[in-house]
């Protein structure tokens, strides 16, 4: 190789590798970090169900249409996740309550899903003693009956349902959900008070067929579920795409699909109109 043509090689070599090196900043991931945590079903992060919980879907949905992100994800409790976004830290996560409080310092998301309010549920035998209603109030419910009810210990059910149960006597409180099934089913309780995408999540055939389930009046029809990132510059730029995804994904068959994959099927007609009636509506 003569001198010319070598220093031609070399002139080429160096164009090459500045080309490259300019292209890199362009195509570098920004990391985006995402706490979730042991919620099944919203996530479900062991066991045969693993990745199939609502969230853990709707993640990897945001992930694949978002490629400039490298996506992160931290398992932290509830109160971890509120006190980092509190101090500062860049985070998001992928199911909340939105509350006047926490948007002073979280952007949140156009409502990504909706969640049923806990049910009472009691077996099919006793029903008919309740009227089989579809719905009725807790305080009726109560007053004047002997119960033995079940709910999970530490847990708020609302200010005005929490204020009943405080006034009656026959309440038993456990630490987890699937306590609660196994007292009601073995019939050491008469009832429970839980949410029906929980109960569709632990209730196995047996149980599905023992039991049935009424809604309380004194609870709202639906509380909506939200994204909700750090209200900083990345906190505003994520959750102004995740809208633009939502507007896209909400009505499709596909997306509703995940949503109502865990609630029982009594409920799911009730769940899909107010799912396209309400959900599909909030733009904003």
């Amino acid at each position: 190789m003569g001198a010319s043509c070598r220093k031609k090689w070399l002139y080429m070599v160096k164009v090459i590798l500045l080309m490259n090196f300019s292209i890199l900043p362009l195509v570098a991931s920004e990391r985006l970090t995402w706490a979730v945590m042991d919620l099944p079903p919203r996530y479900i992060l062991a066991g045969e169900n693993k990745g199939k919980g609502i969230a853990d879907q709707q993640l990897h949905i945001y992930q694949e249409q978002m490629p400039e992100y490298e996506f992160e994800f931290i398992e932290m409790n509830f109160s971890r996740i509120v006190k980092n976004m509190k101090n500062g830290s860049s985070l998001c996560t992928a199911a909340l309550f939105k509350t006047p409080e926490r948007e002073a310092f979280m952007h949140f998301s156009i409502a990504n899903d909706l969640l049923l309010p806990e049910a009472i549920y009691i077996r099919k035998k006793d029903w008919e003693q309740f009227g089989q209603v579809a719905a009725l109030s807790l305080k009726s419910f109560l007053s004047g009956a002997s119960l033995k009810g079940g709910v999970q210990r530490g847990r708020t059910y609302t200010k005005e349902v929490d204020l009943i149960l405080q006034k009656h006597e026959q309440i038993h409180r456990v630490s987890r959900s699937a306590q609660l099934l196994t007292m009601l089913i073995r019939e050491r309780l008469d009832f429970v008070l839980e949410a029906p995408l929980t109960m569709g999540y632990l209730m196995n055939d047996e149980a599905k067929a023992q039991l049935t389930s009424m809604y309380i009046l004194e609870y709202q029809p639906y509380v909506n579920i939200y994204v909700a990132c750090t209200k900083n510059s990345q906190g505003f730029k994520v959750i102004t795409q995740i809208n633009e995804i939502l507007q896209r994904q909400r009505p499709l068959a596909q997306y509703r699909k995940i949503v109502e994959q865990w609630i029982p099927h009594k409920d799911r007609k009730h769940f899909r109109k107010l799912y396209n009636k309400e959900l599909l509506s909030i733009i904003r």
